[in-house]
Order: structure tokens, then C-alpha cells, then sequence
């Protein structure tokens, strides 16, 4: 057990024995040796000290890590640089998005938390960071993308010794999906998606033909380039690369006809294979959230109707789900929407209130199934059993 004093001299002109300033602190070693050294005039930074010193021998006599205490000066500015060129190291385009979202949330986390050098990462204030976004509105999807570079970057720390442990380890990713969903988002109606391209302007008008008439998504079509489609012949279809598709895979699907005629000469206009169909194509860039919303304004459409489902660009999405579901089976669907499992696109049915599954059962002949059952008689089971018992 350690101690935590301030030890006595002799003055030398007055003959008493007056205290130091400094406490000193005295410990045992992992050896079992005795140790001790002068810490802080202030009690409880000594007390402090000696803690620290009393946990890194307990972790070192169990083979543990321990850290060097000029380890968690460093600045975590110059950490999160590291990181990123760690991370370039490994593959990741130096100028691509990934590094610019590490940079931008790692620096957000950072500043959020108060953390100015290692030592300042605590658990707590990472917890209330998560906590505040929440609170705040910020979806189940972006508070994991948080928990997801903060953890990477500290377990980066620990690989290189600069952290005995994460302090974050163990607090729980939000659920993202159905079962985190901050909010419930709708397809147009035909008349609605009428009235938004009347109101909307050129070229912008032609971006949301095509988003509502192929279902990709805003980040797909931002990075959609000439190569990724085919317009033109009897067979027009989309081959979007995998490193662009959400899913990671190369789904090719035909394009509708009514699109085909939109597609054709804007591709045609493309130089190359890596020009971009809508920056390079139409000549605008993906619209922002404002944008979007000013035009919905225009159009007079409802951004969030009475029961909370919103309408925003993903709404394009499923207002493809909502057209094709009216004309094909939910498996042709499935395919078209590029979803993993047939499950996804059910869900996606059920919020959009289409009743694939009720017309195919509602319009099925007579099963007469229960016949020969034991359950609740109907007048031709009754009938048939009358003529056995007869017989």
C-alpha cells in the first residue's frame, strides 16, 4: 500500500522542523522493491499520481500494457493526421471521401468531447457527445458513423502503444434501419411527382425524372459515370459499378422504356467512360436538401404529412418501388430495386401500402383444405360427411 506525505526537515536557523512543499509519494514495485519520489504541492494531484502508479504496477505484475505517461500528451489533432495516412497507407484514395469524412468527424468528435491531447479521452464524455446528437435530432446512421472512426482511431492508439485500452470500449452502436429509424419517408404520388416537375427548372427536372424513374439513390447517382450504363439498343440497362452501388455489387438491371429517351442523349454527350452522368451529363450537380425542399415548396407539397412520414430525395426511391410494384411482381421488384433479399423489398411494400401478398391470396380459387378436418363444418363438408355415415 502506498503513502502520500509531505516530509519533514530541521531549518537550519530556526532549529524546528518545518514540512516541504512538495508531497512525496512512496509505492511498491512490481519487483516488491520499495519506491518513492516527490509529486505536487497539491494533495489530491499527489494522491492522484500515486493511483496511477499503483495501477500500472498491478497491470505490469499481470503482463498487462502499460503506457508511458508522454504518451497521452500527444495532441489528437496530430493523431487524427496520422490515422488518416494510416489509412492511406493501407489503400484509401488520399483525396477520396473516405478520408474527408475521417477528417470531418474525427475533428467534430474531438471538439465536441473537449479533447485536446490522449489523456483527455474519457469514456463519459464521448457517451454525452452521443447523447447530445441524439437529443438533437441526428439520425441512428450518423451517430454510428461517429462510434465507428472514434473507436478505429483508438484502437489505432492501442496497436501503437500509445493506450493500454480504449476508454470508449463497449458502448453500443445505435440500431440504424427499421429499428433505428429517425424517420418514416414516403413515395409521391403520381400527381404530386407531376406537380414537383412542373414547378421545377431544367436541369434539375430531368434529375428527378431520372431518380424517380430508376431508384438509385442520391450518393449512386452523384458518382454514376457513362460507363455504368447503357442506354442505347434493344437492351438498355444499368450495370452501376460495385465500388458506387450501396450494396457493393454490380447489379445490372434493364432500364424502364419511358427513361430510356431522357438517357440517351445525355450519355451520347459524354466523352468518356468516367464522365460523370449528372455533373458532367446534365451540367448541375446533385441537389442539396434546401434545393429539394424550395421545390417541394413550389410544387405545394407537403414535406411531412399529418401521420410523420417525410418526403425528401430518398422519396424518389420509393416512388420507383410504388410504380413498379402497381405493374410487376415483388420478385421482378426485388431485382430492380437492387435489394439482398426479398424481405427487404416486403418491408419496403409494407411501408409504401402495397398489398402484393393480399392480391395474389385474395384472388385464389377455393382451397377446400379444412375439408377432413376436425375444425368448424361448412355445408359441403357436412354433406359429404352425411353420405359416409349413410353409406
Amino acid at each position: 500500500m502506498g503513502s502520500c506525505f509531505r516530509p519533514e526537515r530541521t531549518d537550519a536557523r530556526t532549529g524546528k522542523r518545518v514540512k516541504y512543499r512538495k508531497y512525496r509519494i512512496t509505492w511498491t514495485d512490481e519487483h516488491g522493491d520499495r519506491q518513492s519520489r516527490m509529486a505536487f504541492r497539491d494533495k489530491q494531484a499527489s494522491e492522484a499520481l500515486l493511483a496511477k502508479i499503483e495501477r500500472d504496477v498491478e497491470r505490469k505484475r499481470a503482463g498487462l500494457r502499460v503506457v508511458e505517461e508522454s504518451h497521452r500528451l500527444k495532441p489528437v489533432a496530430d493523431l487524427v493526421e496520422e490515422f488518416t495516412r494510416e489509412l492511406v497507407s493501407r489503400g484509401s484514395d488520399p483525396a477520396g471521401p473516405h478520408i474527408k469524412e475521417a477528417r470531418r468527424i474525427l475533428s467534430r468528435v474531438c471538439e465536441g468531447c473537449g479533447w485536446k491531447r490522449l489523456g483527455d479521452v474519457r469514456r463519459d464524455a464521448f457517451a454525452d457527445y452521443l447523447a447530445n446528437m441524439a437529443q438533437a435530432g441526428k439520425a441512428p446512421l450518423t451517430r454510428k458513423q461517429h462510434l465507428a472512426f472514434t473507436r478505429n482511431l483508438l484502437n489505432w492508439c492501442v496497436d501503437q502503444g500509445w493506450l493500454a485500452e480504449s476508454p470508449i470500449e463497449g458502448i453500443e452502436a445505435p440500431a440504424v434501419g427499421h429499428a433505428g429509424r429517425r424517420r418514416r419517408r414516403r413515395a409521391y404520388t403520381n400527381d404530386e411527382l407531376q406537380r414537383l416537375l412542373a414547378a421545377t427548372p431544367e436541369p434539375r427536372r430531368t434529375l428527378y425524372l431520372i431518380a424517380a424513374l430508376s431508384g438509385y439513390r442520391r450518393k449512386e447517382l452523384r458518382l454514376m459515370e457513362r460507363q455504368d450504363l447503357t442506354p442505347d439498343g434493344d437492351r438498355p440497362r444499368w450495370h452501376l459499378r460495385a465500388v458506387v452501388s450501396k450494396n457493393r455489387r454490380c447489379d445490372i438491371v434493364p432500364i424502364v422504356p419511358d427513361l430510356q429517351p431522357i438517357l440517351a442523349p445525355i450519355w451520347s454527350r459524354l466523352r468518356s467512360a468516367s464522365s460523370r452522368l449528372v455533373g458532367d451529363g446534365l451540367g448541375i450537380a446533385v441537389p442539396r436538401h434546401e434545393t429539394l425542399h424550395a421545390d417541394l415548396t413550389r410544387a405545394k407539397i407537403e414535406r411531412v404529412t399529418e401521420d410523420g412520414r417525410h418526403a425528401d430525395f430518398h422519396s424518389f426511391r420509393y416512388t420507383f418501388c410504388r410504380i413498379m410494384g402497381e405493374v410487376l411482381p415483388i420478385q421482378k421488384v426485388k431485382v430492380l430495386m437492387r435489394h439482398s433479399t426479398i424481405k427487404l423489398t416486403a418491408d419496403l411494400y409494407g411501408e409504401l401500402g402495397i398489398d402484393d401478398l393480399g392480391e395474389d391470396v385474395w384472388s385464389l380459387p377455393p382451397l377446400r383444405a379444412f375439408e377432413g378436418n376436425s375444425g368448424a363444418p361448412t355445408g359441403a363438408h357436412m354433406g359429404r360427411s352425411g353420405e359416409g355415415k349413410g353409406g
